[in-house]
């Protein structure tokens, strides 16, 4: 029983793993578009820079709160790194759905590539 315990917990700790590491993608593009409007005040009118703002702002304390256990030395309980599981995929829905919302602005992925 004890095995099948350590499993799941490995388990999870994996998947959390993926998801951070997806979610960690978003946040540093959104990271990087927040940057380039001190930049470039105009840039901050691009739709597309506005959802990645906006969701990186609403959701600061729940990607930090996501981290930290993704980030944990010690063993997390398994139901610790099932809710940060669900909680990253909220964060990935939510980018996600916001992105769908905006045209694509070639102006504010140019800017950022470059």
């Amino acid at each position: 029983m004890a095995n099948l315990k350590v499993n799941e917990a490995e388990t999870a700790r994996v998947a959390l793993e993926e998801k951070w590491r997806q979610l960690a993608s978003e946040v540093e593009r959104a990271k990087q578009f927040k940057a380039a409007t001190a930049d470039n005040p105009r840039l901050a009118d691009d739709p597309l820079v506005q959802a990645y703002v906006r969701w990186l702002d609403t959701f600061e304390q729940d990607m930090a709160a996501i981290q930290t256990v993704h980030d944990a030395t010690t063993p997390v309980p398994l139901a610790d790194l099932r809710a940060a599981q669900r909680a990253a995929d909220e964060l990935l829905w939510a980018i996600q759905q916001a992105k769908e919302r905006v045209p694509p602005s070639s102006a504010a992925e140019q800017r950022l590539s470059s």
